[in-house]
């Protein structure tokens, strides 16, 4: 049996990098949409409130 640990390091960085790629825009995504209400609310934006 192989080892699953054994993967070439060119591998776990490429892999790293997309998860990074991907998960970027949604940080973004969601400090835009609650850094502007941080102050006078702390309810999400979307609730009518």
């Amino acid at each position: 049996m192989q080892d699953k640990t054994n993967i070439p390091p060119v591998d776990v960085i490429n892999s790293v990098g997309e998860l990074l790629r991907n998960i970027k825009p949604s940080l973004e995504v969601l400090k835009e949409k609650y850094s502007e209400d941080n102050e006078s609310s702390y309810s999400p934006k979307g609730l009518g409130l």
